[in-house]
């Protein structure tokens, strides 16, 4: 076992660490800018691209837009080519040891600022796919890199739970246009001060598919992106876990009746 795997089995999580440099994160970083430039506020369109998309808004977004900007960079090859560049292959590779195999889950996300539809509760990543229809997504235990696009502070970042992912799997709730982003959540965690990750775009933290996060709601005027990559090795599952009895009962109704 590697030390980041190490870590990640006794932490959960990984402190923040540079994974990619600006040249990876610029294409993105331009798609990003051509789909959001009319919302910002007055500027020079020659500074660059890293400074152009961390303006503020005019105005607060609506859930409209907000699905619009998602929609459209989840669908380019942007996010393709970042996912699968050579600098995250080579930090998970750094993790498992060898060549990773990608989950078929990783995804661009955008926080903006007072919009509840782009804040995710309390969860554990694998609570959110652990109940659907795609059950063979359980028995992968991807680890999951939380990259920054524009980087990240404590008003508008994630928060982690270190140590949490050795609660087993809670019981997760559904919420409209998310999914079962809602976890019942341990006295354990709710006694426990969260991590807030703090880092410049390019750095990202790993964290272990059973570790308890959030996003925090983004107080700023400025947008906030990232992308949730996710990569497995060929062992599968990290170790045998419980399941609360109510989750796994969902689990088995999707299994049979759906």
């Amino acid at each position: 076992m590697t030390d980041l795997a190490q870590e990640i089995a006794r932490r959960g999580m990984t402190d923040a660490q540079r994974i990619v440099d600006e040249s990876a994160l610029a294409p993105i970083q331009e798609a990003l800018y051509a789909t959001s430039r009319e919302l910002l506020e007055d500027h020079d369109p020659d500074l660059p691209v890293a400074e152009r998309i961390n303006l503020p808004f005019k105005k607060r977004p609506d859930t409209e837009t907000w699905n619009a900007l998602c929609s459209k960079i989840n669908a380019g090859p942007e996010l393709g080519g970042l996912i699968h560049s050579e600098a995250v292959l080579s930090a998970f590779e750094g993790i498992f040891g060898e060549a990773p195999r990608a989950f078929p889950i990783s995804k661009f996300r955008a926080n903006f600022p007072a919009l509840k539809i782009s804040n995710y509760a309390w969860h554990q990543d694998e609570g959110t796919w652990f109940a659907v229809k795609n059950l063979d997504l359980a028995d992968k235990s991807p680890v999951t890199l939380w990259l920054s696009l524009n980087g990240a502070d404590a008003r508008d970042s994630i928060e982690l739970v270190e140590g949490s992912h050795d609660l087993g799997l809670k019981n997760h709730f559904f919420i409209e246009r998310q999914g079962y982003f809602n976890a019942k959540l341990p006295a354990a965690v709710r006694s426990t001060t969260p991590t807030a990750v703090c880092c410049a775009a390019g750095e990202g933290v790993f964290f272990h598919p059973l570790l308890f996060h959030r996003s925090i709601s983004n107080v700023t005027m400025r947008p906030r992106y990232s992308v949730d990559i996710r990569y497995h090795g060929s062992e599968g599952r990290h170790r045998a876990y419980k399941v609360d009895v109510r989750f796994r009962l969902k689990r088995l109704y999707y299994e049979f009746f759906k």
